[in-house]
């Protein structure tokens, strides 16, 4: 039953990820960044945005495998066992 909460965990932080993306892009480089470009420093730019989506993601999934686990899969154990 711990597999289901993994593949909700994953599911749920490829989801968060995807949906962060171009707010944080927007967030950290502004509207130049869909133009043609703006400052030199723009691809370090863009790696923090994508490591603060992946981590958001990565957050979002654990907290719902975790969630998952607690609520669903244990007492479900002890209910068969």
């Amino acid at each position: 039953m711990k597999i289901v909460g993994v593949v909700l965990g994953v599911a749920a932080g490829l989801f968060t990820a995807f949906l962060l993306g171009t707010p944080m892009i927007e967030l950290f480089l502004g509207d130049c960044f869909w133009e043609q470009g703006c400052e030199p420093h723009e691809g370090l730019k863009f790696t923090g945005a994508v490591l603060a989506t992946c981590l958001a993601g990565l957050f979002a999934g654990w907290g719902v495998a975790a969630l998952f686990n607690k609520l669903v899969a244990k007492p479900r154990q002890r209910q068969v066992g």
